[in-house]
């Protein structure tokens, strides 16, 4: 009773925590990590215990603070700065003009917790973000500016719901996107390189809508994953060669037999789209 009555007030005082916090107390809490400008490492670890290590930022109010903050639905758990977020213009200036001195934020996420609404936000950043053998109810991805490499390095414990990423400029991997487990995926992308490795155990009846602007994607097929492309949009162009063209879309050769099926939707304007087919990889 004692730690039950502790939980409610420490959520009722919306209290700010440094450096960790035990999640243990929440059965499925929501987790929001906002990071502006750094050079970011998000990787999972064991336990329920949420670590946020960072070098000495240049002005003390982009310090990332851990926020516990009661919902109408449970907690909300927030990694964020005293700032106010900045604008895109903003971070691109901040980053521009002090390449040698950014901020480097090391994120661990424990795998003992299973997580509601989770949302990653980056601002402007370069690095790695590994959320292998999480599992969300739902998860938004965003990167405005930068370098990153999203990973599933390992199959989520169960199936989630939604998988929402937005980047809007620069180079971006993923990598085991079907480790995630997500019924639904969606991927936007607006000038920018991208690479999608499709590899992963999808749940039945997987889809993918993505969208993308000025951009040249490439989605790598593993043998095991049985894909039917449909297009839309104004002058998307294919590079579908290992595909096999049926009834106005394209399905991979071994789709009827292939363990896991995802139906990938391929959207946009002025935008090239790659396919590649088992051992073949994308160009880096």
């Amino acid at each position: 009773m004692t730690t039950f009555l502790w939980t409610i007030l420490l959520v009722a005082q919306s209290q700010v925590f440094r450096g960790t916090l035990d999640l243990a107390t929440w059965p499925k809490p929501d987790v929001d990590l906002q990071v502006s400008v750094a050079k970011v490492e998000i990787r999972p670890t064991e336990g329920t215990v949420l670590s946020v290590q960072q070098t000495p930022a240049r002005d003390p109010e982009d310090s990332l603070l851990i926020y516990v903050e009661s919902t109408d639905w449970g907690v909300r758990v927030s990694v964020r700065a005293r700032r106010p977020k900045r604008s895109l213009g903003d971070w691109y200036r901040v980053f521009k003009h002090l390449p040698d001195s950014v901020q480097q934020v090391v994120i661990l996420l424990p795998r003992g917790v299973t997580y509601g609404n989770a949302t990653l936000d980056l601002g402007v950043a370069e690095g790695t973000v590994d959320l292998g053998g999480l599992a969300f109810q739902t998860l938004e991805f965003n990167l405005g500016v930068g370098e990153l490499v999203l990973d599933f390095s390992e199959p989520a414990p169960q199936e989630g719901e939604d998988l929402e990423i937005n980047v809007g400029v620069g180079d971006f991997t993923a990598r085991r996107l079907g480790n995630g487990r997500f019924r639904f995926a969606q991927v936007n992308t607006g000038v920018a390189a991208a690479t999608i490795d499709l590899s992963g155990p999808w749940p039945p009846r997987a889809r993918m809508d993505a969208s993308a602007g000025v951009a040249d994607v490439c989605f790598h097929i593993p043998e095991d994953l049985g894909v039917r492309v449909e297009t839309q949009g104004f002058l998307v162009v294919r590079d579908f060669d290992p595909l096999v063209p049926r009834n106005g879309t394209w399905v991979t050769p071994n789709y009827e037999t292939a363990p896991h099926h995802l139906l990938l939707t391929l959207g946009g304007a002025f935008t090239h789209y790659e396919v590649t087919y088992g051992e073949e990889e994308c160009d880096d």
